[in-house]
Order: structure tokens, then sequence, then C-alpha cells
């Protein structure tokens, strides 16, 4: 008796524990995708080699190298998965590419001025690589004013915008919030109701008394601010006039202290000084701005949308409640769960990377009939952005590893402790390869970008990028056999299937089909010299839809 008491009363213990627990946030996740109504059947799991490329590319920018290919594709583990998500959350291409994801979204490629771009990137790196908590970088870029020396470069948001009042409060509400207003700039705007033109300039009400100014002394520009001056408008259509006080959104009006005349500033503007109010309407923005419920809305949705290819608000820039989100208690759990993790990114991208709904095939073969995009039912194909492709592109071609042979060349003779370092220390080995292609991989980039307006992240197919890779100077270089890349990897090979292998591998991740192991047997065949064989093989995939697509 007293022993199936005891037993009754630890089954009791176990089923409360286990009732108890907390489920893990990436299968709260998928409960709320596949309960969604009118959720169709879910695409199967991708592949090993498609969720390798696929998740490598959206971590860090970049496809896999072949060895890490072959080795994730050998691995039986069941948790291999999981572990390599881990693995590139920490590795250092992970908060280089966090850079340039962050870099265009703050910055839209602009043309530099107040900040030079090698500070702005190593801010960046740093503070991803550190794991900075988004609210304590989004205080760094919009509290800077260029003064304080260890964040500086957060200052370039204000100073390469130079400090203009309406093209900050476009994109602080759009970044931030993920509400576009510039179309209420001039009037209440024509197709959302609730964005009216006192939202407008409410916002820039807490920016238009900011200015730039420029030290004499160190010829840096800073921002300074007034102790006066008022966003006033005009409506376009109606001809009403008014002045706004500095409010975000239905938020509360903010009350500004009464100083005395002649006592508003801590520093007097004058030719040759910098204005400093006693009273900063700009330092009241952001914690507005962080505790306004859109903020971790937007950003979670931001990195829905980086992971899945649309967000569950979509566009991204167009909260409001004419564009409810495709499945609002997941958006309001991510932003809750975010939020509560301290404005932790690494969580939140783990956390969807680990997700059944992140790990379904592409393949429309696949996808269940009359799916639509907001069902989340079947991975979503993507264009390469131009930093992935011109990163992918490098690590392809092999322009790493013949750097590496050229740099060890360099540094035996020149500097053998930093050759002996970078042996000893893969990161330090990848930062210095990194930094040494850094121009000629921007420079690819910059031919992959769209010139759409507000789209410079897509990748869009054009004339000048189609001459590019079909008979480009740069492309050409790549081709010619030299020690260390690609061709020259491949042309060592004198069996089919190694050099089918490798080709596959350091180009799509993946291992050829039977058809095409024949098709490289037979190319090869026809050509006396296997370099040029090989560089018209590494062309052929470099140029395939395949490449250019994240699947």
């Amino acid at each position: 008796m007293a022993s199936s008491f005891a037993a009754a009363f630890l089954a009791v213990a176990i089923y409360g524990t286990i009732v108890g627990a907390k489920e893990p946030l990436h299968e709260r996740i998928d409960r709320l995708i596949e309960a969604q109504p009118g959720f169709p059947r879910a695409a199967p799991p991708a592949s090993d080699d498609e969720f390798l490329r696929r998740v490598t590319l959206d971590v860090t920018g970049i496809i896999p190298s072949a060895p890490k290919a072959r080795r994730f594709l050998a691995d039986s583990s069941p948790q291999k998965r999981h572990e390599l998500v881990d693995r590139l959350l920490e590795s250092p291409e992970y908060p280089r590419h966090m850079q340039r994801v962050f870099d265009r979204l703050l910055m839209q490629r602009r043309r530099h001025r107040g900040v030079s771009p090698v500070e702005w990137r190593e801010y960046l790196i740093d503070s991803f690589r550190t794991n900075k908590p988004w609210d304590q970088l989004t205080r760094e870029i919009l509290g800077a004013d260029g003064t304080e020396e260890k964040i500086r470069a957060a200052a370039k948001f204000y100073l390469d915008r130079q400090v203009n009042v309406t093209a900050l409060v476009r994109d602080v509400g759009t970044i931030f919030l993920g509400r576009d207003l510039h179309c209420a700039q001039c009037h209440d705007h024509p197709v959302i109701e609730e964005w009216e033109q006192t939202d407008f300039y409410s916002l820039a009400a807490f920016l238009t008394r900011s200015v730039l100014f420029t030290d004499k002394k160190t010829q840096q520009t800073l921002v300074g601010e007034r102790a006066d001056g008022e966003a006033t408008f005009t409506s376009a259509l109606t001809q009403i006039t008014g002045e706004a006080p500095p409010r975000l959104f239905d938020g509360e009006l903010l009350t500004e202290p009464k100083l005395k005349k002649g006592e508003e500033y801590i520093v007097a503007p004058d030719d040759g000084a910098r204005p400093v109010p006693k009273f900063s309407r700009r330092a009241e923005l952001t914690p507005r701005i962080i505790a306004h419920s859109g903020f971790a809305r937007n950003i979670v949705n931001r990195l829905w949308a980086q992971l899945m290819g649309r967000g569950l608000v979509h566009p991204v820039d167009q909260h409001n409640d004419e564009n409810p989100a495709s499945h609002s208690e997941l958006l309001d759990l991510l932003a809750s769960e975010f939020v509560a993790s301290g404005y932790d990114l690494k969580v939140v991208l783990r956390e969807l990377l680990s997700t059944r709904t992140y790990a379904r095939t592409s393949r429309l073969s696949a996808a269940p009939e009359g799916v639509e995009p907001d069902h989340f039912a079947v991975a979503k194909l993507r264009p390469l952005s131009p930093d992935q492709q011109a990163w992918s592109l490098a690590r392809a071609v092999g322009r790493f590893d013949q750097e590496q042979l050229a740099l060890v060349a360099e540094l035996t003779h020149a500097d053998p402790e930093l050759l002996a370092v970078m042996e000893s220390s893969p990161q330090t080995r990848e930062e210095v390869l990194h930094d040494r292609l850094i121009a000629e991989v921007d420079s690819v980039a910059n031919i992959f970008v769209t010139s759409l307006p507000g789209q410079a992240e897509r990748s869009e197919a054009t004339p000048d990028q189609s001459l590019f890779m079909m008979n480009g100077e740069l492309v050409g270089k790549w081709l010619v056999r030299k020690p260390g890349n690609l061709v020259d990897r491949l042309a060592k090979l004198d069996n089919v299937d190694a050099l089918s292998d490798e080709l596959y591998l350091s180009i799509l991740s993946r291992y050829p089909a039977k058809e095409e192991r024949e098709w490289i047997g037979e190319h090869l065949k026809s050509y006396d010299d296997v370099a040029p064989a090989c560089a018209d093989l590494v062309w052929a995939l470099l140029t395939s839809t395949e490449f250019r697509f994240n699947y």
C-alpha cells in the first residue's frame, strides 16, 4: 500500500514538473504558426545541404567552405543542426555579417560624411561581437553627439544625415518603430488613417533644435542643440498651419521645464562653441522610443523577415492598424520574450533558427497546394543580398585560400610574430583575411545593388551584373589558375568523382547528383588542358540560378 502510494505521488510530481516546465520558445513559435486558421499541410524539413547553406548564409552572410560542408554532411548526430546554429552564432563571421546588415538598415548606403567607414564598421562589429543589447545600441546611436570618443562612431546616424530633420524623422520612425511617416510630412497620410501630419512634426519637435557644429580646433563635426525652436507645419491639402509639441505618436506630451531667460544653456551658442542646453529635447526621445510598444515589435519583426524572407508585419515599415500582423499573438510573444531577455538579439535569432518553420524545404515540388506566403508553411526562395553574393563569390572561387597562401609567404619574412598568432588563432586569421579582401568584395557588392528606391538590399538581375559575370575582368582573374584558388584545387584532382565533389561543395554546398557527375566527366574529356576545363565548370556554377538564391 505504502509503495503504491509513493509511486502514485512520484507520478503526480513528475507530471506536475512536466506540465509546469516552460515550453521552449521555438516550440511555442511553431505551435502558433501551425495553429493559425487555414494553415495547410506544411512542407517537409529541408535536406541537410539545404539547411547548411541557408543557415550559414543567414547567420554569417557567406556560403560554407567545402571542408565545413563535408564535415556537417558526414555528421550523423541528431543534434547537429542545433550545434551548427550555436557554432555560427559564436563564429567571427556572425558580427561581421550583422555589421553589414545593420549598416544597410541604419545608413542605407549613404555617402560617408562625419565618421569614417572604418570607425563605423569597427563600432558595429564590436557591438555584435560583445552581443550589445539592442536597447543599449539604440541609446548610443540616437543619443550620440560625437563628443564621447569611445562611441563617437555612433554619431554617424546624425552626422551623415547632416542633422536634416526631415530625413531623421523618416528614418527614426521607420528603422526603430517600423512606421514610415514619409507620406505624412506634407499632409495626413493618404492611405493610413491613423498616421497624421501632426505625428510627423511631433516627432520632429524632438529633433528640430539639433544643429551641426564643426570644432575649429579638431575639425570634427559634432551635434549641438539650441534651447529654443518649434516644429511648425502647413498642410498642403487644407493650408491649415500649426505647431506640434514633442510627442511620440499617442504617447504623453513632453513637459518642458521653464528656465529663466539667459539661463537656458550649459554652453551658450557662439561662433566657437557647440551649443549645449540645460534641457535637451533630443535626449528625451530615445527613452520614449525604447518604451514604445512598437520598438520591440519592430526589431523582432525585422529579424523574422531577415530569416524567413517576409515579416509577420509585411512590409516591415508598415506597422499600423490597417496592416495587422499575420500572426499577432506570435509577434506579441516574440516582443515580450525579447524584452524579457534584456533585448538580446542572439536569443531571438537562436530560437527562430531552431524552429521547424525556419527549417522547412523551399522546394516547390514539396509545397502544399494553395499555400499563401504568410502561412510560412514552406520556406521562401530569396535572392542573395549584394553582400551575400559578393562574399560568397569570394569564398567559392577560393579567394580566402589564395590570399592566405600569399599572406603566409609575406609574413614568413616580414612579420613572423603575426604569422604565429594567425596560425594559433583562427579568429585572427579570419579577421586579417577579411580586411585584405574587403575592398575587392565591396566593389563586387556594389555591382549587385539595385537602383530601386528603398530597395538597396535587393539583388536584382541587370545587364551590368550579367556582363560582370559573363566577361568581367575580375571574374576572369578568379578563373585563372593560381596557387590555392578553386581552379587550382580542382586541376590537381585526377579523379572525376573527387573533382565533382570539390566543385559542388565549394560553390553549391552539396554533393552533385549522378547526372551532374556524368556531365562533368563528359566536359573534362573535351579538353586537353584540365585547368581551362575546370575554369569553365566553376564559371557555369557561379552563374547558375542555384548559386544566386538562398533556398
